[in-house]
């Protein structure tokens, strides 16, 4: 296999998880040279709905927001009531819209190379980080993972699954999945 460059962290996989860590670090005074983002398919459809509960104004992802409530109204035969969400907004972003944003700040920024490769193996080498795409090796100080793969779990690693509990709460023409706490 070829090597190419070292870079100083290589984001694994530009889902949600991925590209708000490349945003974070391209707002964050991190000392970085070269970042290597790379995802087995372009990010290019809306395949997913990301929900969530927050405090916070003026999020840096606020102008994707699909929609946000900050009250909802519960009604019967023979009540109404409308109840504020106060201090929290519920909000929603569609996948497609958060990759266009994403991906059109960090390609303009030089430090941020992407590639669109089947990622084969991540593992560890002397001090370095390594993960096989293609015929090419890609060396860094760190790899961020963020690609669930069962062949990727070891017992000397520290593993995440990413997993989400909510209840599906329907309105006229619409399932709004809210989160729940556990």
């Amino acid at each position: 296999m070829t090597s190419t460059p070292a870079y100083d962290y290589i984001i694994a996989g530009t889902g949600c998880a991925g590209l708000s860590l490349a945003m974070h670090l391209q707002a964050s005074d991190a000392g970085f040279k070269k970042i290597l983002l790379i995802d087995k398919e372009l990010k290019n459809k809306n395949d997913r709905t990301w929900c969530f509960w927050t405090k916070k104004r003026d999020n840096w992802f606020d102008p994707v927001l699909f929609t946000r409530w900050d009250h909802f109204v519960f009604r019967s035969n023979t009540f109404e009531k409308t109840f504020d969400l106060s201090p929290y907004r519920f909000c929603m972003i569609r996948s497609l819209d958060f990759y266009a944003y994403c991906l059109s700040r960090l390609k303009n920024d030089t430090r941020f190379e992407f590639i669109t490769e089947d990622i084969e193996s991540i593992g560890t080498g002397y001090n370095m980080g390594i993960l096989k795409a293609g015929n090419k090796t890609y060396t860094a100080h760190y790899i961020f993972n963020s690609v669930f793969r069962t062949q990727h779990i070891k017992d000397n690693h520290v593993n995440f699954i990413q997993h989400f509990r909510g209840w599906c709460v329907k309105r006229r023409k619409m399932c709004l999945m809210m989160p729940a706490l556990y």
